[in-house]
């Protein structure tokens, strides 16, 4: 019932506006997820929180 009042103050569909809750929280998944893995450990760094992606891939381009 909510939505539909909600649907019916905004002067919209209850499709649309279902369509743009789905949307804002499909777009919300695609965040980049933060590793799990980061910060587990001491470096001596205090800047990994901010550089963890660009510390990361120096790392692997070392590697290759």
């Amino acid at each position: 019932m909510e939505l539909k009042h909600q649907a019916k103050r905004e002067g919209r569909t209850v499709s649309e506006l279902i369509r743009e809750a789905l949307e804002g929280y499909l777009r919300r998944g695609e965040k980049k997820k933060t590793l799990s893995f980061v910060g587990a450990g001491r470096s001596g760094r205090n800047d990994i929180s901010e550089k963890s992606e660009e510390i990361l891939e120096q790392a692997f381009e070392r590697a290759r």
